[in-house]
Parts: C-alpha cells; structure tokens; sequence
C-alpha cells in the first residue's frame, strides 16, 4: 500500500491498511442495515423503533472496530473517529434509499417482507461468510468463544427488548 498525503508519522503501515478495509467493509455492511430500518418502519413503527435501536446498539462496537486499527497505526484520533463517522453514514443512506423505494413501489406487505428478507439475507451472508471468519482470525485461541458468546448475547438482548417494546 502507497503511503498518501495525510498518512504522514504513520507507525504500521499494516494496520492502517486493516483499518480502512474494515472502514470500507462497515460501509458496505451498514447500506442493507438501512433497508432494514426502513423496511420495518414501514410495516410497523415500533418493529422500527426495535430495529433501529438493536442496530445503533450495535453500530457502536462496529465503531470501535473502525477506529482501533487506525489509531493504532498512528492516524490522529480525530481523524480515525471521522473514518468511523463517514463509514457509519452509509446506513441513513441506506435508510433513505429504502423509504424512497417502499414510497415509489407501495407499501404492501409483498415487498416490505421481500425488502426484509433481502436485508437479513445480505446481513446473515456478511457475518457468517465474512465478520465471524475475520474475528476468529485476529483474535487468541482461548478467546475464541467469546465471538460466539457475545452473538448469542446479542440475541437474546435482541429478544428481551422485543417483549419490552411488545413488538
């Protein structure tokens, strides 16, 4: 990778490859979660209202794995956070694209559900095939199951706030 202008005092190169993929991959992953949102909202605000509060919970260690890399190679801080910032809004574009497709096909329920179930495909297909693999690769052997613990974590926080938002 060719060092740029802005990537002067720049302490391992390797990271700072590392992180603008994962800042690439985030974005990429973020666009469907939009659909998503909107899809959802569409059919039943508080579905929605559900929806888009799992994803910004979970936006928020999307984040993190953003940033780390780049600050660790030696990217300002601020610098990394606006990294993280501009992968992150690929989802209300996302979002945006969704509302105006339901608006100009109609909200029937035929394609909110074909909107959802394409959502949760490319999502399901991107953390099984993609986010998982990358995770056991980076992380320790001894730590392996952490991975799978905090996806089963995250689900069943997934669950209880469906019966508290009674969706």
């Amino acid at each position: 990778m060719e060092s740029g202008r802005w990537e002067t005092g720049i302490a391992n190169p390797q990271m700072l490859k590392t992180g603008l993929i994962v800042a690439i991959g985030i974005s990429i992953h973020n666009f469907p979660e939009g659909l998503v949102v909107s899809a959802s909202y569409t059919h039943l605000p508080k579905l929605g209202f559900l929806v888009a509060t799992m994803i910004c919970l979970h936006n928020i260690p999307e984040g993190i794995a953003t940033a780390t890399p780049l600050t660790v190679a030696g990217v300002s801080k601020r610098r990394a956070l606006t990294i993280a910032f501009l992968s992150g809004m690929t989802e209300p574009i996302g979002a945006l694209v969704g509302s105006w497709f339901l608006l100009t096909m109609g909200g029937s329920t035929y394609i909110i559900g074909m909107g959802l179930g394409l959502a949760a495909g490319v999502i399901t297909y991107i953390t099984v095939d993609e986010l998982i693999p990358v995770a056991h690769e980076f992380c320790t052997a001894s730590s392996k199951h952490y991975i799978s613990t905090g996806l089963l974590a995250g689900m069943i926080f997934g669950q209880l706030l469906s019966v508290v938002f009674n969706v």
